[in-house]
């Protein structure tokens, strides 16, 4: 058999219209609830983004990824396998040893940490010893799926339909992490993290402003001008010269 390469929709590869919510909590209660009933796209979306803009979550999670990813690994057969399949096992270990960057693979799939799954695209072709042996394993965002609408357990890759489409058989490397007990959506570190993240972004843009006009002496512009097109040009060029902190003054 050999497994193909899943054919990927392209409305999947677009950016899907999320928005940085800034300081909405509406915005962020939303998208976690609408999580719940099966559309990741915007949750997926956020814990990117809380990831690739807090340090701290940041390092945290790259040192949880490291950890696991540098751990000593091996095939271990069951207590009644026979001579040849223990062989066999060994063998598999000394091509998987030989032909994959497992430090790499492990470090991808722990991505599931924070998202509560991680998903890994096989691409196959046929070795000189006539084996099947992943030729990429690509991981792929969490936004391009969904969850079926019955259980909300099964992974589907979202397409144009409302129940989106199979994972391809050995197509896929899947790796589903409990940071804690419920369905794929309410599984990640990360939803636990959202609020939290939120009004520390609060606090910083606010710090953010204060550190910008600390000590920055307002400036006062003294003027008679009554039309409305030359007072915006005035105000215009007092920002022009640095920071807020600007005031026109008939």
């Amino acid at each position: 058999m050999n497994p193909q390469k899943q054919d990927i929709n392209p409305l999947l590869q677009r950016e899907v219209g999320y928005h940085h919510p800034g300081t909405s909590i509406e915005a962020i209660l939303s998208l976690l609830q609408r999580a719940e009933h099966g559309i990741l796209t915007s949750q997926s979306e956020l814990f990117t983004d809380m990831e690739e803009r807090d340090a701290h979550i940041y390092a945290e999670m790259t040192k949880r990824k490291m950890a696991v990813a540098q751990l000593d690994w091996e095939l271990r057969p069951s207590n009644n396998t026979g001579a040849r399949e223990k062989k066999d096992i060994k063998n598999l270990q000394t091509l998987i040893d030989d032909k994959l960057d497992i430090e790499t693979l492990v470090f991808n799939m722990a991505d599931g940490i924070g998202h509560g799954f991680s998903a890994l695209e096989i691409q196959w072709q046929k070795d000189s010893s006539g084996y099947w042996m992943p030729e990429s394993i690509t991981p792929r965002p969490q936004r391009w799926f969904m969850v079926d609408r019955e259980t909300k357990s099964i992974l589907r890759l979202r397409d144009t339909t409302i129940d989106g489409a199979d994972l391809v058989t050995y197509g896929w490397l899947i790796h589903q992490h409990s940071s804690k007990t419920g369905t794929i959506a309410t599984q990640g570190l990360y939803r636990a993290l959202a609020l939290p993240y939120l009004f520390k972004n609060f606090a910083t843009k606010n710090w953010l402003r204060f550190c910008e006009l600390y000590a920055v002496p307002i400036r006062v512009l003294f003027h008679h001008e009554k039309d409305m097109v030359k007072k915006n040009a005035l105000l215009d060029a007092m920002r022009a010269m640095g920071q807020n902190g600007v005031a026109l003054l008939e």
